[in-house]
């Protein structure tokens, strides 16, 4: 490019130039002194080319001929062009143009040549720029070129016609000088006192000069004014100013105001804030003021507050009643000054009382009841305050008192209140009145105490036959003790008969006639007998008894009724076809009903007698179980007629099913029941029309199923057709269209066939489809408009990538209706998608159209309910943005793709303050440089302009605050908002510690969290007792009494059962026993028990061996006689066996035990029926049994395969093998339900796989309750379809010890499922502790059911607890690991979500974490907003984690929790929020928090925590995570991105390493050195090294005899020469020639002492000595010889080797010399070297060797035969010197050497 160019079009910056050249600002300003360097001047629709002369400006719209006559008219001519840059400047030209794309230049067609083109100006066409495939047609005859802005094709020309509407181009050979570009320089302004310039005319273009200015004259000043601003009015206490006076013209002032005095304060007559005293609060003898400024003249006295001065147990002052005694009726009122009124009462018995109160006068009050250890003086004095408050400003907070526990409103008379509690005997308790706390009522009203009388006795009764007389007794009340109802005397005389506990016989249960008592003295007078239940007895098919139907038909409407006798109805149906039936209920009277419906397999009636027993237990205790029934298929609650069930079902011909309705709970009532055929398949009968011209019979419509006829056919006389026209669409650019199918709608007669319609091909201009208005190929920064319609509810855009990069993909509708984007890239798009959706839609196969498999969806995120997707797009790859309406929702919308712009920064900022003024800088986008905002010019002394970003409220010793931040100049403040005062108090629990079993607890004092001032009204008792301890019908809530009790059988002793404490898991006190009872045989059955007396005497060791089949079944008749069992073999169930006497699955296991003995039952399924080996085991032990499933074809089987349910049993080395499908609604391995027990190594390997409708599956229980399982595992995979809940070993527990479990199997579920526990419940309130420690998921765990939101976990998923409180359990997760990948909704390597107090520490996950919405590392989420404690310490997470919208390392989401040294390791990513440690956190405690995985996300993310809401407290955080920055989202913060409320510190510490923990050893050896390998948990690594050994010395190799024991002294050393400390080996001595150990050494011979090395060496040295008779002169320079046969052998050590010379006749072992030390080197004047060393002992001499390079290459050696320790090396060369030195010794005439020092450097300089 030769030129460069520019456009003005700031009007901030124009003004500013306007402003200093003195001329009235135009609309876009051209200057050439401000754009010397520039080439071309733009200005509105012109342009000036300096470097050429040339003038180009935009023509009127026209005709050619019209623009060609323009240009000529002006001096130009349309423009001929004759480069790029020329072209350039006319298509910014044309681009000005606001009505047309494109403008007229002046290239023509040559008439005589239409081939050729010529310029206007007669200047040869060097250069041309047509559009692809220009030009076309010869009959466009002139050229146009295309505007810059235009989507295809800019600053193109193209051939058209003359006729054209468009603007042109015109060019002037020279600058016109245009009016609107005139541009005035060197105005001055005349003033009051000097003359000014109009100032000279230069163009704005060429800056040629067009006119000169004139001078002009001074105006001299104007009368004088006052300046308003400087004036100012005197107050009571300040001074005021008159103003000075100023010209209005140039505002110089002209004179000096003056000041005039302050105007005193006037004081008030009256006194303000007078209070008088109360016993509640101080009085005020009041204050005067200045009644016009309001300020305090003179301050009154405080008057002090009255005390309570009683009589009669009433204040005289407040008229508080102390004491207040019971049936006694108090009258009071209150007052302003006393708007509350306090009643004292002691209960004087534990019971139920009520407080009743009466309002003289009609008036709003409101009462409140007030525990004593909750209530004082000052509760009611803060009332008061308030109530004050109130009086005042009606606006304030209301007046309501705090602290109480109950409260009430309008029980009592005359809007007075009443209220009604269970009292504790000697408590007492505050009763307070006053007023409705929205409003300041006050009057006079009256109260009573009155005991309930709910418990009474009998006092005094001495009737006790009606025949001798006496006295009746009165009813006294337990409560109190008054006498409720006086007794009578009667005389002798006859018995009152009346009949109690009768029941009529019914058709399910058999009656009772009823005991005679006397109703007067309750004497027994006759025993009642049992009647026969009845028999069904039917009349026209319904039973005149109990009102059930049998044989019930179609379409008859049946009216019955439930009572109490006959709870539930049965209805019986026969289908007579296959079809779909329904059941329906409509219930004469609103009443809850519930609808059952049976298969007849499943229907007996012990259904309904178990039922009604239910329904009893139900009426007799409201608390008991909801009376269902079981073995329904179906079941229905409300969908009939006034809350009545209704049922549609699919039925088979000829079976028989049996409808039930019955209760929800209690209610009965009538209802009425219709049987209908649903009629969905039809046919029609008797058509006779064929062709409405001939007319005929249209046909009955009639059911397939029932056969009735649903729709009466009509008889048509001839006529008309009547035409309709079906299955008709247009053709679109994806799918053929179909003129549509003619048909009469009458006689059904095709009148025109329906012919398909071709699909239409897209046609793009502009790169829109002017068919569909699909956009291909769109342009990055381009806005394009589409459209969504009926006919084609879909829309496409292609986008090519350009760049990896975040892309927004933005639609704004025109108007406002809802559509959804969905995002798809060249892998997962197609065409034929597309048209799959589209058939379904045209077809009605569906209401909506939408799509999976896609990268990104949005609803709502752009314009007026379009959508806007924003993703990470990769370079060159293609991308689909899909347009779908959501509903019924159609219109235009324009989409663009563009940056995101989501993360900024700000440039050009010159503002430091506002009062210096200056621009607020503009905003920049980081990730495509654009900007997104022009920033603002702040003018001088402008104001802050502030936002509040922070806010903390009041404390007791602070004000609230507002954090403030000038969002100019970044200016912050903080704003004290001292009109809110001070807030109250806010007491806290401090030093508490909870209870135990057996040790008591502490409340805890109660001090101001704030300022820690201790509260005056303290708790009265702050010992919490024991548990042991505490009111015997709290304790008995804990305690099992009957713990593992047993009834005695004919076989064992029974047990009355251990007094078991369910919280520490003791027994507190034991049971006895009860002695065994005997047989007694009879006809060879015993009359005690029942067992066969051959089973019996047939038993060993008080076990019924079992080795067939029919044995088990014989064992299985006699198991309930507490009769043992042991297999002596495989047992295994014939195939569709029979089970004649039922007793296989119907049995209970109890006070006995059943031994496997290694064997396995298989088969127990292979009848096909749902099966279990025992029905209960109670108080026994199954021990040592495999139970093998085999599948069925039809895949049936059962869940549950030992028994349904245990209690108080131990289950050891039991087993599950073989492969299952389940039909059962519960579904285990072992035991559907268990308390009390015990499972110790019980393993399931069978997998298990559901595709019905079961609710809840188990690897080995579903629900259990105080129960212990211990090394229990399952290694079957298990797969669901429809199940709600699913767990590895458990699904629900309660109460639990779960240790060193262990899950291999992959779990595949559509619900909640976890590899151990699925839910740990504790939801009481009692303090029960669940603990799972020790346990291990290995496989894979997986929820597939998209967008149900369920949980996953590999360990737990839920932990459902009560609020906290001093009695609340806990969970407890200790050193438990995940290996297996988790994927899901909401998952987590540990836990998925907790609520109650947990601990969970030492855990680590290992396994790939992929959550559909939301994951954490170890935990998903934690919410402890109650008063639960929430602890997470030692945590680790190697793995990866993705959450599609949040994610993080350690916990998802955390709010009021403490966590302590977390490390996160993996890389944790998300297409929302993603933080190392936490997503979201609020109110979090965490300290020592580590994350050194790669953290990546589109929204907010963090190091350490994406999000903080605010109050937490971090400290010790540490990051050495990435951060993605490609991929960030909003924000980015390394450790903490604090939300805008949040108070919470960002705080980042030097991490310190923890060493201690994680080390492991590389022992060092003879020939290597080793090392210690120390990793901190945040995976930091450091290695300490261990040098190699060196040399083992003993302190001499020859001793003389001398009859002593002898030891020689062994040194080890390193090879730096250091001794090595002898806790690293060990020294044994042995005998050489014997090779046995010898603890004394003193004979004469050969020895061995042998060095063994251990802890952080390894290895063993023998060194060999001798003892003899002769004199020996120990050299300890020649002490390491080692004798071996054969020859004398010297051997040297040096570090790990061990150097042998060997001359004969000498067996001296001389150690090598050490390693010269304390080398150095100093170059001296005449280029000499000095070199010294340490002097080292028993050497002979050195050596000195020297190198001009490190390598030591072609090395000279010097010997110094003496011990001198210096050398001098003469003329040295320039250049650096390597130098190093060793010792020698001389051994046998050779020496020695030892190694060499470490390299000395010394330069040598020219």
């Amino acid at each position: 490019m030769r030129k460069k160019w520019t456009r003005f079009l700031s009007m901030s910056l124009s003004l500013a130039m306007i402003l200093s050249n003195n001329i009235m600002p135009v609309a876009t300003y051209a200057d050439t002194n401000d754009n010397e360097s520039e080439t071309v001047i733009y200005a509105d629709d012109m342009a000036y080319d300096k470097t050429t002369g040339h003038f180009y400006k935009l023509s009127s719209v026209g005709t050619y001929e019209q623009v060609n006559a323009e240009a000529k008219e002006s001096g130009g001519y349309l423009a001929c062009i004759s480069s790029a840059e020329e072209n350039e400047i006319v298509a910014k030209v044309s681009s000005t143009g606001t009505t047309t794309a494109s403008s007229y230049i002046g290239l023509t067609r040559n008439a005589e040549n239409l081939q050729e083109w010529l310029w206007a100006d007669g200047s040869e066409v060097n250069y041309t720029n047509w559009n692809e495939g220009e030009p076309n047609s010869e009959s466009e005859i002139v050229a146009e070129i295309y505007n810059s802005t235009r989507s295809s094709g800019a600053e193109k020309w193209n051939d058209c016609t003359v006729s054209s509407g468009k603007t042109g181009v015109i060019e002037y050979n020279e600058c016109i000088h245009p009016e609107s570009q005139y541009v005035v320089k060197n105005k001055t302004f005349a003033d009051c006192e000097q003359g000014g310039y109009t100032g000279d005319t230069y163009c704005g273009f060429c800056n040629e000069k067009i006119a000169d200015g004139k001078e002009t004259e001074p105006g001299g000043h104007a009368e004088a004014v006052i300046d308003e601003k400087t004036v100012k009015e005197a107050t009571c206490t300040e001074e005021g100013y008159t103003g000075d006076k100023i010209c209005p013209t140039c505002k110089k002032v002209l004179e000096q105001g003056k000041t005039t005095p302050a105007n005193g304060h006037t004081e008030s007559e009256e006194l303000r804030k007078v209070r008088e005293a109360s016993c509640y609060l101080d009085g005020y003898t009041g204050e005067t003021y200045c009644t016009v400024c309001g300020e305090t003249i003179e301050a009154g006295d405080a008057i002090t507050k009255l005390e309570h001065d009683y009589v009669d147990d009433v204040c005289k002052n407040c008229g508080r009643i102390n004491n207040a005694q019971l049936d006694t009726t108090y009258t009071s009122k209150t007052t302003n000054l006393y708007p509350f009124q306090v009643i004292q009462f002691k209960a004087p018995e534990n019971g139920k009382y009520k407080f009743y109160c009466e309002n003289i006068t009609n008036w709003d009050s409101y009462g409140y009841l007030f525990k004593e250890d909750a209530f004082s003086d000052q509760i009611i004095s803060d009332g008061v305050e308030k109530f004050n408050a109130k009086l005042e400003n009606p606006n304030v907070e209301n007046s309501r008192l705090n602290s109480f526990w109950g409260v009430n409103d309008d029980g009592g008379k005359n809007g007075a209140p009443a209220m009604t509690a269970e009292l504790e005997k000697n408590k007492t308790y505050y009763f307070v009145l006053g007023t409705y706390y929205v409003y300041t009522y006050t009057g006079e009203f009256s109260v009573t105490i009155t005991c309930t009388h709910d418990k009474t006795h009998i006092e005094g009764k001495t009737l006790s036959d009606c025949t001798v007389g006496g006295y009746t007794g009165d009813t006294v009340c337990d409560t109190c003790g008054k006498v409720v109802e006086q007794g009578q005397t009667l005389e002798p005389g006859e018995h009152q008969e009346a009949v109690l506990d009768g029941k009529d016989a019914t058709c399910y249960v058999t009656g009772y006639t009823g005991d005679t008592y006397c109703s007067v003295c309750n004497i027994k007078l006759a025993e009642g007998t049992v009647t026969p239940k009845l028999e069904h007895e039917y009349e026209d098919n319904v039973c005149k008894n109990c009102g059930r139907i049998n044989n019930a038909q179609l379409d008859t409407t049946y009216t019955s009724k439930t009572t109490n006798s006959y709870p539930f109805q049965v209805i019986q149906f026969k289908a007579p076809e296959n079809g779909k039936y329904k059941f329906y209920c409509e219930n004469i009277k609103n009443w809850d009903s519930y609808g059952y419906l049976f298969k007849e397999d499943n229907f007996t009636d012990q259904v309904i007698i178990d039922g009604i027993e239910k329904f009893n237990a139900k009426r007799a205790d409201s608390g008991a179980k909801i009376p269902t029934l079981s073995g329904y298929w179906k079941c229905d609650d409300e969908h009939g007629k006034n809350s009545a069930p209704a049922i549609t079902a699919e039925l088979e011909k000829d079976k028989t099913y049996y409808f039930v309705v019955g209760p929800y709970s209690t209610a009965t009532g009538e209802f009425r029941i219709t049987i209908t055929c649903s009629h969905e398949k039809t046919h029609i009968e008797g058509r006779t029309l064929s062709d409405c011209t001939e007319g005929g019979y249209t046909g009955d419509v009639i059911c397939d199923t029932c056969g009735k006829n649903i729709e009466q056919g009509e008889t048509i006389e001839p006529g008309e057709h009547t035409v309709e026209v079906v299955d008709a669409r247009e053709a679109n650019c994806y799918i053929e269209g179909k003129t549509g199918e003619e048909r009469c709608s009458v006689c059904d007669k095709v009148l025109k066939e329906n012919k398909v319609i071709p699909k239409l091909e897209h046609k793009y201009e502009n790169e829109v489809c002017v068919n569909c208005g699909r956009i291909e190929n769109a342009k990055k920064g381009t806005e394009y408009s589409s459209y969504i319609t009926e006919k084609l509810p879909i829309q496409v855009v292609e986008y090519t990538a350009q760049e990896t990069e975040k892309i927004l993909f933005e639609c704004n509708n025109t108007r406002y209706w809802n559509s959804i984007g969905y995002l798809f890239d060249e892998t997962n798009y197609s065409d034929e998608m597309l048209v799959e959706e589209l058939e379904k839609y045209y077809s009605g196969d569906s209401d909506y159209i939408s799509f999976k498999n896609y990268l990104a969806e949005n609803v709502y995120g752009g314009g007026k309910g379009a959508p806007a997707v924003k993703y990470k797009v990769q370079k060159d790859k293609k991308y689909y943005l899909v347009i779908v309406p959501d509903d019924d929702n159609y219109g235009e919308f324009t989409v663009k793709i563009d940056c995101p712009h989501d993360r900024t920064h700000i440039e050009n900022k010159v503002i430091k303050t506002c009062s210096e003024g200056g621009y607020t800088g503009d905003v920049i986008c980081d990730l495509c440089g654009k900007v997104v905002k022009h920033g603002e010019n702040i003018e001088p002394d402008s104001e802050h302009n502030y936002i509040n970003y922070k806010s903390i409220e009041p404390t007791c010793n602070e004000y609230a605050k507002n954090y403030l931040r000038c969002v100019n100049c970044g200016y912050e403040t903080v704003e004290e908002n001292e009109e809110r005062g001070y807030a109250d108090h806010k007491y806290v629990l401090v030093n508490s510690v909870k209870a135990t079993c057996t040790t008591d607890g502490y409340l805890g004092d109660s001090k101001c969290e704030y300022c820690g001032l201790e509260n005056e009204n303290q708790p009265e008792n702050k010992v919490i007792k024991a548990y042991h301890d505490v009111e015997p019908g709290t304790l008995d809530s804990y305690l099992i009494n009957d713990y593992n009790s047993a009834d005695a059988t004919c076989e064992k002793d029974g047990y009355t059962g251990d007094v078991y404490c369910t919280i520490c898991h003791k027994v507190i006190e034991e049971g006895k026993t009860i002695e065994k009872l005997e047989h007694s045989f009879t006809d060879g059955k015993c009359m005690e028990c029942g067992a066969d007396e051959e089973v019996v005497k047939s038993e060993k060791d008080g076990y019924y061996e079992i080795s067939t089949f029919d044995q088990l079944i014989t064992y299985l008749k006699n198991v309930e006689s507490g009769i043992s069992g042991k297999l002596m073999n495989d047992i295994e169930f014939p195939e569709n066996y029979d089970d004649e006497d039922g007793v296989i699955g119907s049995k209970t296991l109890k006070n006995s035990t059943f031994d496997g003995n290694g064997h396995k039952i298989s088969g127990i399924n292979s009848d096909g029926t749902q099966t279990m080996l025992f029905e209960y085991i109670y108080v026994s032990e199954v021990k040592d049994l495999e139970i093998e499933c085999k599948e069925q074809k039809d895949g049936k089987g059962v869940g549950i395969y030992l028994a349904n349910s245990t209690i108080g049993s131990k289950f050891t080395n039991c087993s599950v093998t073989g492969n299952r499908i389940e039909t059962d609604g519960y579904c285990s391995a072992m035991i559907r339900e268990a308390y009390e027990s015990e499972f110790i190594h019980c393993i399931n390997n069978a997998d298990i796989i559901c595709n019905n409708d079961t609710q809840i599956v188990a690897g080995l229980v579903c629900e259990a309750e105080d129960c212990i399982f211990d090394k229990c595992e399952n290694n079957g995979n298990i797969a669901t379809t429809k199940a709600n809940v699913v767990g590895g070993i458990i699904v629900e527990a309660r109460n639990c010890i779960i240790k060193d479990c262990i899950n291999r199997g992959d779990i595949t579920t559509y619900g909640y499922t976890a590899g151990i526990v699925v839910g740990v419940t504790n939801t009481d309130d009692k303090p029960y502790t669940t603990s799972i420690t020790g346990c291990t998921n290995e496989g894979k765990v997986e929820s597939i059911a998209k967008g149900n939101y369920t949980y996953t976990a590999g360990i737990c998923v839920t932990y459902a607890a009560s609020s906290g409180s001093t009695d609340a359990g806990g969970l407890i997760i200790n050193n438990c690991v995940n290996n297996g990948e988790i994927a899901g909704d909401a998952v987590a390597g540990i836990l998925g979500n907790s609520s109650g107090n947990l601990k969970l520490s030492d855990c680590e996950n290992n396994g790939a974490i992929n959550g559909r919405y939301c994951a954490g590392g170890i935990v998903q989420y934690i919410d402890c907003t109650n008063d639960n404690e929430v602890e997470v310490s030692n945590c680790i997470n190697n793995a990866n984690v993705f959450g599609g919208e949040e994610a993080s390392g350690m916990i998802e989401y955390a709010k009021g929790i403490t966590v302590t040294n977390c490390i996160n390791n993996g890389n944790i990513s998300s297409n929302g929020y993603a933080g190392g440690i936490f997503s979201y956190t609020s109110s979090v405690k965490g300290t020592g928090l580590v994350n050194n995985g790669k953290i990546s996300g589109l929204e907010d993310i963090g190091g350490i925590s994406s999000y903080d809401e605010g109050n937490s407290m971090f400290s010790k955080l540490y990051n050495t995570g990435v951060i993605d920055e490609e991929n960030t989202g909003a924000q980015v913060s390394n450790l903490v991105k604090l939300g805008e409320s949040s108070t919470g510190e960002e705080l980042e510490e030097e991490h310190k390493h923890d060493y201690v923990a994680l080390s492991t050893v590389t022992k060092a050896t003879t020939e290597k050195d080793g090392y210690i390998e120390n990793r901190c948990k945040c995976g930091q690594t450091e290695k300490q090294p261990i040098k190699q050994i060196k040399s083992v010395d003993i302190s001499n190799t020859k001793f003389e005899y001398t009859g002593n024991s002898i030891t020689p002294t062994v040194t080890v050393k390193d090879a730096d020469d250091k001794t090595i400390s002898s806790e690293y080996y060990t020294v044994a001595y042995r005998n050489k020639a014997t090779g046995t150990v010898v603890t004394e050494i003193k004979d004469e011979g050969t020895y061995e002492a042998v060095v063994t090395f251990n802890t952080l060496y390894d290895g063993e040295v023998v060194k060999e000595f001798t003892i003899a008779k002769e004199s020996i002169n120990p050299n300890p320079s020649d002490n390491n010889g080692t004798t071996t046969p054969g020859g004398n052998n010297t051997n040297i050590s040096n570090g790990t080797d061990n150097a042998t010379t060997s001359d004969k006749g000498n067996d001296a072992k001389i150690t090598k010399p050490g390693k010269v030390t304390g080398v150095s080197a100093k170059v001296n004047k005449k280029k000499s070297i000095t070199i010294k060393w340490k002097k080292q002992k028993e050497v002979k001499g050195y050596q000195v060797r020297y190198a001009l390079n490190k390598k030591m290459k072609k090395a000279k050696i010097k010997t110094i035969k003496n011990i001198k320790k210096a050398y001098v090396l003469k003329k040295a060369k320039a250049g650096k010197y390597y130098i190093q030195v060793r010792a020698y010794t001389v051994i046998n005439g050779k020496k020695v050497f030892g190694k060499w020092s470490s390299k000395k450097v010394v330069k040598v300089s020219k």
